[in-house]
């Protein structure tokens, strides 16, 4: 066993649109990623696998199985909760800031919208890689849409958190899959 087989630490993750270009393993991500911030209680990947067991009268076993649902979901407690940030979770809503005035405070807002229509972006998610200390293995999901329901409860005793859960959908651009896992394994030569 090597030590390395023991995963320790904190995810990141990043959302971009939809087809945005995914950065190499070991590179800051750039361009249009922007970063959901820091967390708080452990980013989790969950792999959704739904099977339909199948019996025949002279079983008393199933003797078959088929898979009927599968998919990705990521959950992110967010613990920094900017208003960009809350922006883009509730469904890519854009952020107006207005400036301060004579007499008046400068503030910035979203306006809470009632749509059908869903956000989707990339998301780049990364955790520390199994085979290479200091480097990350990483999911690329190419679609995905916010489908939790962000709850932060603010008082005195505990900081907010924004909890996330983000669920996957097909590629658009390549049907039949989700997106990519990988894991850095060696150092660039």
């Amino acid at each position: 066993m090597a030590a390395e087989d023991i995963l320790i630490g904190a995810g990141s993750a990043w959302i971009a649109p939809v087809g945005e270009a995914y950065p190499a393993i070991n590179a800051v991500p750039a361009g249009n990623w922007v970063s959901l911030g820091r967390t708080d209680g452990g980013t989790t990947v969950k792999h959704i696998n739904t099977l339909v067991h199948h019996k025949v009268d002279q079983a008393l076993m199933p003797v078959k199985s088929t898979r009927t649902d599968i998919g990705v979901e990521v959950q992110l407690p967010l613990a920094e909760i900017t208003l960009e940030r809350y922006a883009k979770v509730i469904n890519n809503t854009t952020v107006t800031d207005v400036p301060a005035s004579a007499g008046v405070a400068g503030y910035r807002y979203f306006t809470i919208t009632a749509t059908s229509v869903v956000a989707t972006h990339a998301i780049l998610v990364r955790v520390p890689s199994p085979y290479l200390v200091d480097t990350y293995m990483q999911y690329e999901l190419k679609c995905c849409v916010q489908s939790g329901e962000p709850d932060p409860t603010f008082n005195a005793a505990s900081k907010a958190i924004l909890a996330t859960t983000w669920t996957a959908l097909e590629d658009p651009a390549n049907p039949g899959t989700i997106g990519r896992m990988l894991a850095q394994d060696a150092a660039p030569l």
